[in-house]
This record gives structure tokens, C-alpha cells and sequence, in this order.
């Protein structure tokens, strides 16, 4: 598990409960929130290195490590990337968000990556790339948090077409 501070610990369990009783629009206000006490917080030093790709990342570990189930972690990502506008950059925590839980369940998340490869809007298709190259957050190497080798070639997939993805996905699978 990463650390996270106190703080952030506090906003992941309120953002959970706002969605858990269906108050979507104020779980949204606290993310934002959220993302922009971790922006602040990043030394004005790393703050070139540690941009929006790594805070986007760090929320949605936090969500996944404080969620309960999987299901959940599905169920809170569809929320966020269907109650934000396409060119809100928070729409990139539930695409890290659900690149972790395509991590155990490859074929539901096809439709999910095929509509974000397919998004007229660039960042939503470079947060969705982001997924494969990006490091953990909090660390400055280059592996890939919880994303597998064989999902990040899934991700990969986005810098091409639409149509090829599932085609990639399955190949990037078997290479598991």
C-alpha cells in the first residue's frame, strides 16, 4: 500500500461516501478538491516532473486502496467517467481507475478503453496512454504501478485505432 497522508486518507473515505449515497456532485467537488491539495503540495521543484498524470494517478490509487471490492472500484470509475465532462482533466482518475481493475477482469473493461481510445478530446487519449507508461506514484522508476506488462500493451493499443483495439488486447493477454 502507498502512503498517503492523513488528509488525503480523510478525503478518499468522504469521496466514497458521497458516491456511496449518491451525492455524485458533491464526490466530484471533493476530488477536485482533493486534486488540488496534491498539486499544492508537490515541491515547486518536481512540479514539472510530477504534473497532472501523476496526481490524476495517485487520486485513483488512493480510491482503489480505500475502496471495498473490486466492484466498487468498477462501479466508482463508470460513475466519475460518466458524470465528468470529457474535457475536465479529472476524467483521467477513472481511466487509471479502471486500468487497475481491467487488471483481473481484461474482457469487461474492452467496451470502456474502446470508447476512450475512440474520444475526439486528446487528453482523455493521453491520460488513457499515460496508463501504460506512467510510474507509481510516488516512485521515481519506471515500472508501472499496478498495471501488468500485458494490460499496459492493452493501453498502448489507444495510440491506434478504435476497431484494433480488441484485436491488441487479446494479443497483449496471451503475451501475459
Amino acid at each position: 500500500m502507498e502512503a498517503y497522508t492523513d488528509l488525503e486518507l480523510s478525503y478518499a473515505k468522504k469521496i466514497l461516501y458521497e458516491f456511496t449515497n449518491q451525492s455524485i456532485s458533491q464526490g466530484i467537488d471533493l476530488l477536485r478538491t482533493l486534486k488540488d491539495d496534491v498539486v499544492a503540495g508537490i515541491p515547486e521543484k518536481k512540479r514539472q516532473s510530477q504534473g497532472i498524470t501523476w496526481v490524476l494517478q495517485r487520486i485513483s490509487n488512493l480510491l482503489v486502496e480505500t475502496s471495498e471490492g473490486e466492484t466498487r472500484i468498477r462501479d466508482i470509475a463508470l460513475t466519475l467517467y460518466h458524470h465528468l465532462e470529457m474535457e475536465d482533466v479529472l476524467t483521467g482518475a477513472p481511466i487509471f481507475m479502471m486500468g487497475e481493475y481491467g487488471e483481473q477482469h481484461a474482457t469487461e473493461v474492452f467496451d470502456f478503453f474502446r470508447q476512450v481510445a475512440a474520444s475526439e478530446n486528446w487528453m482523455v487519449r493521453a491520460v488513457f496512454t499515460a496508463t501504460a507508461v506512467a510510474p507509481e506514484a510516488g516512485t521515481d522508476d519506471s515500472s508501472v504501478g499496478g498495471i501488468t506488462s500485458a494490460w499496459k500493451g492493452v493501453a498502448c493499443a489507444s495510440t491506434l485505432s478504435a476497431e484494433r483495439l480488441p484485436v491488441l488486447s487479446v494479443a497483449a493477454m496471451a503475451k501475459k
